[in-house]
C-alpha cells in the first residue's frame, strides 16, 4: 500500500487490484456460462421423460387388462384408460397430465390426424412415430408393435 506525503497508510484498493478481480470474476463467469445445459439437452430429457411415461401406459394396460392411451395434444400429454365402454383419464402418479416445455411442439406420424398412441390390453399397439422439435434440433421416439421405445437423436 502506498504512503502518503504525512507518512500514513491510505486505505482501498489500487487499479491494478481492481483489474485483477474483475479479470478473475469475468473468467469464471465464462466458466460457470459453458457448463450450463444447451436447449438440446433439455429436448433429449423430455424425450426420455415422455418415453418413461409411454412404457408405464404400456404397462398399466397390460397390469389392468384395459386398453390405455396417450393423448399428445398441442400443449401436453395425457392419459386415458377404457372402463366399461367409455374412456376415462388417468390423472394420478405418472399419469398426471404433463405440458410440454417451452418452445417444445410434439407431432405423431402414423395416420392423418391421428393424436394418441393406444396399447390394448396385451401391451401391443400400432408402430408409431413421434417426432419431439425445440430450438431446431428433433429427436424421433419411435413405438413398435410390442410397445418398446427407442429415442433417435436427429443431429
Amino acid at each position: 500500500m502506498p504512503i502518503s506525503a504525512t507518512g500514513a497508510r491510505e486505505q482501498g484498493f489500487t487499479l491494478i487490484e481492481m483489474m485483477v478481480v474483475l479479470l478473475l470474476v469475468g473468467l469464471a463467469s465464462s466458466m460457470v456460462l459453458l457448463n450450463l445445459p444447451s436447449g438440446g439437452a433439455r429436448l433429449a430429457d423430455e424425450a426420455e421423460h415422455l418415453a418413461a411415461r409411454i412404457q408405464h401406459a404400456q404397462q398399466e394396460a397390460v397390469l389392468t387388462n384395459r386398453p390405455v392411451e396417450i393423448i399428445l395434444a398441442a400443449n401436453d400429454s395425457s392419459f386415458r384408460v377404457q372402463r366399461r365402454g367409455r374412456w376415462v383419464p388417468l390423472v394420478a402418479g405418472p399419469f398426471k397430465p404433463r405440458p410440454w416445455g417451452e418452445g417444445l411442439s410434439v407431432a405423431l406420424t402414423g395416420g392423418a390426424g391421428r393424436r394418441a398412441v393406444r396399447f390394448d390390453s396385451s401391451g401391443s399397439t400400432d408402430p408409431a412415430t413421434i417426432r419431439m422439435t425445440a430450438s431446431g434440433r428433433s429427436i424421433d421416439l419411435i413405438i413398435n408393435r410390442q410397445g418398446r421405445v427407442q429415442i433417435h437423436d436427429l443431429v
